[in-house]
């Protein structure tokens, strides 16, 4: 990407109209003037092949680690979670275990304490 330009940002925003919608809009802007360019029309599609398991496609866009967490954040902000979060609910739980665990320990050593 030219240097001129920061990051490409996207931004995420549930549609009030259709809950079920989701709109993305991107940016980009210039470091030097602040202006900032937006996308003139949208993603053309074109046929390729008819198999693309051994045909090189290329990205779309590429985002910058902190520009795909601003996206994260924003589906998140509209409600849109991973379905495959056991992982952090797993660990959750053993946290919760783990502070019942010290809990129960403190209330035993109140009750010696208090003998």
């Amino acid at each position: 990407m030219n240097e001129l330009f920061e990051q490409l940002q996207i931004s995420a925003f549930r549609e009030p109209v259709s809950y079920n919608t989701i709109s993305f809009y991107m940016r980009i802007k210039n470091k030097q003037t602040g202006v900032i360019s937006v996308p003139d029309n949208s993603i053309v599609f074109k046929e390729s092949h008819k198999d693309t398991t051994a045909v090189y496609i290329p990205p779309i866009f590429f985002l910058q680690q902190e520009n795909a967490q601003m996206l994260m954040n924003d589906l998140w902000d509209i409600g849109i979670r991973p379905l495959n979060h056991s992982s952090a609910t797993g660990e959750l739980e053993a946290t919760k275990r783990h502070l019942q665990d010290y809990r129960n320990l403190v209330s035993k050593l109140m009750a010696r304490k208090g003998d």
